[in-house]
């Protein structure tokens, strides 16, 4: 007796299909996601069409329509297959996809200057987590601000429309000092965020960076600065600086680069965790003082630091 097990042409047909949406999509991706989506309902009308047809052509005796498990599995496969289809139209994850598949990745820049009036004196600067920021000093009396990003995106248009609306550099002034705040974090749609900022040498400067990676290229400072934050902190200063640095760590962080620093008793600097019954013991917050002087040390420079390195080097 010849048996018919239903749903094996609807699933050859299905696989069949499949496999020419595929090699098709290959050159066009999108239109092949959109079918998909759209065309889904006609798997379950071939598979009616196949139950119907088995039924009518096969009344003998001798070959009959047999619903095995394999045929079982292969129906409930495609029943589940087109109720995670219905499912995904429905909450927006088939238009999720389509958007993904067609999206490609941009390099975004936008530069912002901000103008200065003569008598700011100083600026505070706050970055949110995430962001990697690079600081120089120039002769400039404005703040140039660029930011850069990697956005994925249906267009190039669309993508500096994310950068504007992302991009949170927000500036505000009380008395003689400018507020400054970098708001442009990494996730979503955005990675690999960094800031750039040239600042004029004449100001003071407070910068608050997080855990956001810090590089600093400084001129010939003319304000007192403060620096603190726990992301990576890497300082590069002019030749003939006059600056009298400070750091402050929270544990015993080695302090690398070509400076000379000391302890506050002018002796060189060595720093070890104590140790109680055979046991390291944690060090206060801003327990670990180091100092270094270069020129005559007009201007300072104190970093409170609470993890991660701290590099500072002097150009020769």
């Amino acid at each position: 007796m010849r048996q018919w097990r239903v749903g094996t042409f609807s699933m050859g047909l299905l696989l069949f299909c499949t496999g020419i949406g595929l090699l098709y999509a290959q050159f066009q991706p999108l239109p092949v996601v959109e079918s998909i989506f759209k065309w889904w309902p006609v798997i379950f009308i071939i598979l009616g069409i196949e139950v119907l047809l088995q039924s009518y052509l096969k009344k003998g005796e001798e070959s009959k329509i047999k619903y095995d498990i394999f045929s079982i599995l292969i129906i409930f496969f495609i029943v589940m297959t087109g109720m995670g289809l219905q499912l995904a139209g429905k909450v927006g994850l088939s238009s999720y996809i389509q958007e993904n598949i067609s999206a490609e990745q941009y390099n975004i820049e936008m530069d912002r200057e901000i103008a200065l009036d003569k008598d700011i004196q100083k600026v505070v600067i706050e970055v949110d987590s995430g962001p990697r920021l690079k600081v120089r000093t120039g002769s400039e009396d404005s703040i140039q601000c660029n930011t850069q990003a990697e956005i994925r995106a249906q267009s190039e248009a669309e993508a500096r429309q994310v950068m504007q609306e992302k991009n949170k550099l927000n500036s505000r002034r009380n008395g003689n000092t400018l507020y400054l705040s970098l708001g442009l974090s990494a996730g979503g749609d955005c990675y690999n965020v960094a800031y750039s900022l040239i600042l004029p040498e004449r100001l003071a400067v407070e910068l608050e960076h997080h855990d956001a990676s810090l590089q600093i290229t400084a001129g010939q400072i003319a304000g007192d600065w403060l620096i603190r934050g726990d992301g990576y902190l890497d300082i590069t200063l002019a030749p003939q600086s006059n600056l009298e640095l400070y750091a402050f760590t929270s544990q015993a962080l080695p302090l690398k680069g070509n400076l000379n620093w000391t302890a506050p008793d002018g002796q060189p600097l060595k720093v070890q965790p104590q140790q109680v019954d055979g046991e390291l013991t944690e060090i206060d917050e801003a327990s670990v003082q180091a100092q270094a002087k270069l020129g005559t040390g007009r201007c300072k420079m104190t970093i409170i630091h609470q993890g991660n390195e701290i590099r500072v080097n002097q150009l020769p």
